[in-house]
């Protein structure tokens, strides 16, 4: 007897998960283009899941979260709730940030953003 992987899984593309060193950290990189949207989904049944951000000198805050009148550096996201947040227009192809990302008391993530495309 033989077994195949599920057929779901066999005319799916790769996913290609890039990491780079930044600050003498291992991060991983998401590329967007200019006012793209970031779905931050927290996938915990518990806890939220909070997003900081660390921007370069003289650039506003990145994220634009619903209902938020202003852009900001940080948001939270309720536990087993997507949150879609669109990339600030004033970061354009080249630049980048930083953000943390933790649920709860666990160990963050420092992930990179890179805007790609205009």
């Amino acid at each position: 007897m033989t077994t195949s992987d599920p057929p779901e899984s066999r005319d799916s593309d790769p996913v290609t998960i890039e990491l780079k060193v930044a600050n003498g950290k291992t991060m991983t990189v998401h590329r967007i283009r200019r006012g793209g949207t970031i779905d931050f989904l927290n996938d915990d049944d518990c806890d939220k899941l909070t997003i900081i951000a660390t921007v370069p000198g003289d650039k506003p805050p990145p994220f634009i979260v619903p209902k938020e009148p202003k852009p900001v550096s940080r948001f939270e996201v309720d536990p087993n709730t997507k949150l879609p947040v669109k990339i600030n227009r004033a970061y354009e192809k080249g630049d980048f940030f930083h953000y943390s990302a933790q649920i709860g008391t666990s160990t963050r993530e420092d992930p990179i953003v890179i805007i790609d495309k205009n």
